[in-house]
């Protein structure tokens, strides 16, 4: 790439946290597209393995729409084998990335590139050790991972798929300087510790979740309350009524890797009785 002032360089990242179910699906097709031009994205990011209709997983359907309303790359998680038509759509070769460290199957891949206005951005998954996989395999397979992409992308961002803070900032800490962004997903619930790091890398604990504002993590709320005295039990479908949510962050990195700032993005779509849903103001 021949750019003769690299730090003067800004590509603009919208990582959307888990979208869940049909009313995920919705939130992201109806304000990507707009959120995009109206804060110049040069790159979506989403994290889809909730994306089916039983909130379990994503198939290449759900995978198609996600890419057509504007989204990049897709990262998954737990979830990822889970969907009927997860081996066709992870041996499909689109960009849908799956946890390097996630136990059993090992078809598609944990990292891919995309490359927009002459910037190549990698995106790197991982999963944390509190999703059934060995102690501190995070913090590994994540330096596994940007060795990949050190010399294949300007930008690097990873996500790290698990429910423990420690271990996703312990990531970030470790990686500090060497990727743009690390993000956490899994628990659907957003987290007020968006910074930039001493080195350059931009982190959030978790992003949140996208779908179904007024439920239980996107899913139905009187349903997973009573899973939580049924541990073990399959996720209950996803809450699919009533005005979605999209939240998000959006990294600005220079193109020599490093963020300069992380801020978060929460935008609602409101549900219209008898009709479509209509978009309301974004808030930060």
């Amino acid at each position: 790439m021949d750019i003769s002032d690299t730090d003067a360089v800004l590509a603009r990242i919208l990582f959307v946290g888990d979208v869940v179910g049909p009313l995920g699906l919705t939130t992201v097709e109806t304000l990507l597209p707009d959120l995009r031009r109206e804060r110049g994205i040069d790159f979506c990011v989403a994290n889809g393995e909730n994306a089916v209709d039983s909130g379990a997983g994503l198939d290449p359907a759900c995978a198609a729409r996600l890419f057509e309303a504007g989204v990049d790359v897709i990262t998954t998680g737990n979830h990822a084998w889970d969907a009927p038509g997860a081996a066709e759509l992870f041996g499909s070769g689109v960009p849908v990335v799956r946890p390097d460290n996630l136990a059993g199957r090992g078809f598609g891949s944990a990292s891919v590139t995309v490359r927009h206005d002459g910037i190549t951005l990698g995106v790197a998954n991982v999963i944390g050790s509190g999703e059934g996989v060995e102690p501190n395999a995070a913090c590994n397979d994540a330096e596994r991972a940007v060795t990949r992409l050190a010399h294949a992308a300007d930008l690097i961002l990873v996500d790290v798929h698990g429910s423990w803070p420690a271990e996703k900032l312990a990531v970030a800490w470790v990686l500090d300087g060497r990727v743009c962004a690390v993000v956490g997903t899994h628990t659907h619930v957003p987290t007020a510790d968006a910074r930039v790091l001493p080195r350059g890398t931009a982190y959030v604990s978790d992003v949140g979740m996208t779908g179904a504002r007024d439920a239980l993590i996107g899913f139905d709320p009187q349903a997973m309350v009573r899973e939580t005295t049924r541990p073990g039990r399959a996720l209950p479908a996803p809450a699919t009524t009533g005005d979605g949510v999209l939240m998000g962050v959006v990294i600005t990195a220079t193109i020599d890797g490093r963020a300069v700032a992380i801020e978060r993005l929460t935008a609602q779509l409101s549900a219209v009785p008898g009709g479509l849903p209509a978009r309301v103001p974004v808030g930060g």
